[in-house]
């Protein structure tokens, strides 16, 4: 990924605890340091998982909805989560995650994407 320095993010971040990354734009790399944090964190022996709660722009695959950038984030994962763990708002049209889940009558409320979660992130695994 052009403009992030891998080496950085080795030596200045701590491969345990809970992150949450975000960005300006699509393409800007959240996936990249995610999977990358997660592939490292196994390396060394670590338990770890990436989540993309909300996700736009999804393909059916063996018929449900999937993203790549979640599809990357459960293949970097040690735990074995299901893609509805790691993912479970997805909608198929490719505009604002909020404005395809009011396309498709899903409420995205906080309150309702922190129960949909909480289940997931109540683990003790080292990197999440």
């Amino acid at each position: 990924m052009a403009g992030v320095d891998a080496a950085l993010l080795e030596s200045e971040c701590s491969l345990t605890g809970r992150y949450f990354i975000t960005g300006t734009s699509t393409g800007v790399g959240k996936t990249w340091v995610a999977s990358h944090w997660l592939t490292q964190a196994s390396a060394q022996g670590l338990t770890c998982y990436g989540v993309k709660p909300v996700a736009s722009g999804c393909h059916l695959i063996n018929g449900q909805l999937c993203n790549q950038d979640a599809l990357a984030l459960l293949a970097a994962s040690t735990e074995p989560l299901t893609y509805e763990e790691v993912n479970p708002f997805a909608f198929a049209p490719a505009v604002a995650p909020h404005w395809a889940a009011k396309q498709v009558g899903v409420d995205l409320s906080v309150e309702r994407m922190m129960n949909e979660m909480a289940p997931t992130l109540q683990t003790s695994a080292d990197l999440v």
